[in-house]
């Protein structure tokens, strides 16, 4: 038996005996039970309260940020601890999508809370979100580790777009859709920044360049952005059984390969000039 068959048997083995933790959101089951019912218990007896801007009246910040953090961190859990799904559908990504929408698709979530969704996203709340975690992952990291990294993301980064882009434009002209259609209706708002992009930034864009009204195409936008974020989680899973075949070992089922990760950056990190 190869090495990495053997390594995979012993893990194999080791999580059959393992419980599963129930920890969400950093908390034990002890705290967040509680705090769940409350949201819970406030969200469907309404008592959270409201706000309005313009027509639409919707559960506040507050409330609302509760619901997304104990839903969509119970999502995270299940999606974490249920086997197969874990491992091979996407595990806590998948149901953090799936399992809010199915929600609101089955009318299961009052409208107010539905509407105080919206409002959070539409007035930039994500916006404030992914630049606080770029800004804060930025400033804490080391600076000669952040110029060493650079140096090797950039081109992966742009490679990406090149490839994601030169993909809808071949599929565009396979199926008739057309390749600009299929860069600019399905390629630059999938790319945009997820949903926050989709649902406002190209639209405005599109509507500033063209003329026209775009907004109304936000809802489109969004179905592209959540098919191929679908589909990207799923390719990612499946492929990790081929990169194994193939001789390519994770750093979770090889952590010295982590240590020698960090000991290779640290060395040539400190050949950069101050």
């Amino acid at each position: 038996m190869s090495p990495l068959a053997l390594g995979d048997d012993c893990r194999k083995r080791k999580n059959m005996g393992k419980k599963v933790e129930f920890k969400v959101c950093g908390l034990t089951a002890k705290y967040f039970v509680p705090l769940f019912l409350v949201v819970i218990i406030c969200t469907y007896g309404g008592f959270m309260p409201t706000v309005k801007i313009g027509e639409t009246t919707g559960v506040g910040m507050v409330g609302t940020l509760a619901f997304l953090m104990s839903v969509g961190g119970l999502f995270f859990w299940l999606g974490n601890s249920i086997p197969i799904v874990n491992s091979y559908l996407g595990g806590s990504v998948l149901f953090c999508m799936f399992g809010p929408a199915l929600l609101n698709y089955f009318g299961l979530l009052p409208e107010t809370t539905v509407k105080g969704v919206s409002i959070l996203m539409k007035y930039g709340f994500q916006d404030v979100y992914i630049a606080a975690l770029l800004c804060g992952s930025v400033l804490y990291m080391d600076r000669k580790i952040l110029l060493g990294a650079i140096s090797r993301y950039l081109p992966a980064i742009l490679g990406s777009q090149v490839f994601a882009l030169g993909f809808c434009f071949l599929g565009g002209l396979i199926t008739g859709y057309g390749p600009l259609n299929a860069i600019f209706d399905i390629g630059a708002p999938t790319m945009s920044g997820g949903s926050g992009g989709a649902l406002v930034t190209i639209p405005t864009l599109y509507t500033d360049l063209s003329g026209t009204d775009w907004m109304s195409m936000s809802g489109m936008f969004l179905c592209y952005v959540s098919l191929s974020n679908v589909v990207a989680v799923l390719m990612c899973a499946l492929s990790k059984p081929i990169l194994k075949k193939l001789g390519m070992v994770s750093p979770d089922e090889n952590p010295a390969i982590l240590r020698k990760a960090g000991t290779m950056q640290t060395e040539s990190t400190e050949q950069l000039p101050e």
